[in-house]
């Protein structure tokens, strides 16, 4: 069975709020080690999956390669901040790493001066 049909068949949405099919409770979600809120699919041994990829597929009835948030938020997961988007449509839409020494994306240091990149 594939992920789309068993997220539909598990969940349905009421507002924003994703509920269980099976319940009517709404889905306890929890975060991640990357950040994102992840839901289990049913059962253990069923596994889970990131709460804003099941959310869009209930909002839009298919899973694109990747799920982007608009604003950036990890935990922001209302309908209208979550958009399909290609690998590299995520990430012009990503922030500047962590360790980046010029703290932009796309800048870095290039022996004693510095090298800018257009993505």
């Amino acid at each position: 069975m594939s992920r789309v049909v068993r997220i539909l068949e598990a969940f349905r949405l009421e507002g924003e709020a994703v509920v269980r099919a099976s319940t009517g409770a709404e889905v306890v979600f929890r975060p991640g080690k990357r950040g994102y809120c992840t839901v289990r699919l049913g059962r253990r041994g069923e596994g889970s999956m990131e709460y804003h990829r099941v959310k869009f597929v209930l909002v839009n009835g298919y899973l694109p390669p990747r799920v982007d948030h608009a604003d950036r938020d990890r935990s922001n997961n209302r309908k209208g901040n979550l958009r399909a988007a290609t690998p590299a449509q995520n990430v012009q839409n990503s922030s500047a790493h962590r360790d980046s020494a010029a703290g932009l994306k796309g800048v870095s240091r290039h022996g004693s001066g510095w090298r800018a990149q257009i993505f």
